[in-house]
């Protein structure tokens, strides 16, 4: 679709292109794949990264990235801990009530208005009254091809051109829609990794700003949205407030588990067992294989979202307490505005722009 070329480049290019993924390119994925196959016989230890020689200092500098802060390990572990505290309490309020009546909206409620199209096209006009106005921008939609849909996330915002907004792409996996669809494209969408590019790259001077974006900026964003998100698709109540806290126990319990893996020796058993006793009923080994799997072969995979979203919380609150006049599309522009630095330094910019 390239203006100005001729039928005989576009056919050049196009053989070009087909060469280079024939003869290059998939013939190392399929070398990849039979190194990978290789791997079946080494016989690894199941633990994690902290048992390796000089694997709690790896993770502690892996930590520091993915987190986007200067606070220690310790320190993110208190609070992570207090928060898992205080969303077990929620529950517990919920489930000792002598009024049950949110249980039927609980069971059965829709957090959503359809596809994928539907959702952005509801969400970018819902979220106006509290984030900035976005330049004109452009979006395109793909489906997960069904051979990798066991493997994909329900969706992901995958890029952008530098010098463009009309090429932000976001992929849906069809075989995990549910009806708390509208919130994952707010993750992925408005407000969430799509409505944060498209404005950083509208309000930066310098695209090292809009490259720089480290992995607990933007996930720390994007859950921190996901969840503010859930007000566009319900009214507030209990059964909504206790979806939302649930919600964001997934992310802070698998950055808990990440820290405690990698970085405190912490095996599957015991993993199990603070399951166990945070739940309050059995969690087995075979129940948490997956996730245990997951954290001891990738460090640091569930902190950017864990201890990504606790930041950003907590940096949003503090301002909301420190300027209780400003509404929430100040505090938002503001945040936004203060550019991904590490979340000490967006706050200090943001109590700059609001005082």
């Amino acid at each position: 679709e390239i203006p100005g070329l001729s039928d005989t480049d576009r056919d050049r290019l196009i053989q070009e292109h087909s060469d280079a993924m024939h003869d290059y390119v998939f013939p190392e994925f399929e070398e990849c794949a039979e190194r990978m196959r290789d791997l079946k016989d080494y016989n690894g230890t199941d633990q994690g990264v902290c048992f390796f020689e000089g694997g709690d200092a790896y993770f502690a500098y892996i930590f520091q990235d993915q987190a986007n802060s200067s606070k220690t390990i310790e320190q993110s572990t208190a609070e992570l801990d207090a928060y898992l505290d205080y969303i077990m309490g929620v529950i517990s309020d919920a489930q000792n009530s002598n009024d049950y009546t949110w249980f039927d909206e609980y069971l059965d409620h829709t957090y959503s208005q359809g596809g994928t199209e539907d959702n952005l096209n509801y969400l970018s006009t819902e979220v106006l009254a509290d984030f900035p106005v976005l330049p004109d921008h452009d979006y395109f939609l793909m489906d997960v091809p069904e051979v990798f849909e066991d493997s994909f996330s329900p969706a992901a915002f995958l890029g952008y051109h530098l010098d463009t907004y009309t090429d932000n792409m976001i992929i849906t996996n069809n075989s995990n829609v549910d009806g708390d669809f509208g919130i994952t494209c707010a993750h992925e969408g408005y407000p969430g990794h799509m409505f944060q590019s498209v404005y950083h790259r509208s309000v930066c001077e310098h695209p090292y700003m809009y490259l720089f974006d480290s992995s607990g900026y933007v996930e720390g964003w994007a859950t921190y949205v996901e969840n503010y998100s859930f007000k566009y698709f319900a009214d507030e109540s209990v059964a909504r407030g206790l979806i939302m806290v649930e919600n964001e126990m997934n992310v802070i319990l698998m950055a808990r588990f990440d820290i405690g893996i990698n970085y405190e020796g912490w095996d599957i058993n015991y993993c199990a067992q603070y399951y166990s006793d945070l739940l309050g009923f059995p969690v087995t080994t075979s129940d948490i294989e997956y996730m245990y799997n997951l954290l001891m072969s990738d460090p640091c995979y569930a902190v950017k979202y864990g201890v990504g979203f606790l930041n950003t919380g907590m940096t949003m609150e503090y301002i909301r307490q420190e300027f209780p006049d400003a509404t929430d599309l100040e505090i938002h522009t503001a945040y936004l505005d203060s550019m991904p630095g590490t979340f000490e330094q967006i706050q200090a910019n943001m109590e700059r722009t609001l005082g």
